[in-house]
């Protein structure tokens, strides 16, 4: 650690308003207020060493588990209701509905497997505390674009179908 670094920023009582050198007018009163607040550190206060080298075992509280668990189960939710409107379009529609209720029922499909595989590695990490990284950029980025990519897929086959190409 450099000198620099170790210098602080509000001048200490036993300064006596010089700082680099220099006398400033009133930072004597400043830095006895900013050490009575607590911004500064004081030269009464004892300075406690650091410990190092401890290590303790984390505890993992039972929340965490619990927000793996409802994060899952909201993907699953996601992917019912997705698997829902595909059903209801496959049997209900014609022949565009079929293709269209087939399209989102894969994707409904392949997101329940990445939500599963997803809560089983966050608790395998959560398991053997892991420090992570646990959050999912790539996820809802692909899900976003496969659902557009569903919905475009849909549109396309009924304006084909209207139009009679």
């Amino acid at each position: 650690m450099s000198n620099s670094e170790r210098t602080p920023l509000l001048p200490t009582a036993n300064d006596n308003g010089k700082q680099n050198g220099t006398a400033r007018a009133g930072t004597h009163y400043l830095s006895a207020i900013a050490a009575a607040v607590g911004l500064a550190p004081s030269n009464n206060a004892p300075q406690q060493p650091k410990p190092q080298g401890v290590q303790t075992m984390l505890r993992v509280e039972p929340k965490v588990y619990f927000a793996n668990e409802r994060t899952f189960l909201s993907w699953l939710h996601f992917c019912i209701v997705l698997g829902g409107l595909a059903i209801g379009l496959f049997n209900f529609g014609d022949r565009v509905g079929m293709i269209a209720g087939f399209a989102f029922t894969l994707v409904a499909l392949m997101f329940m497997i990445y939500a599963l595989y997803l809560y089983l590695k966050r608790t395998s990490m959560i398991r053997n505390r892991d420090p992570g990284p646990y959050d999912d950029t790539r996820g809802p980025v692909v899900l976003v674009i496969t659902l557009i990519a569903a919905i475009l897929l849909n549109f396309w086959l009924k304006f084909v179908s209207f139009f009679g190409y």
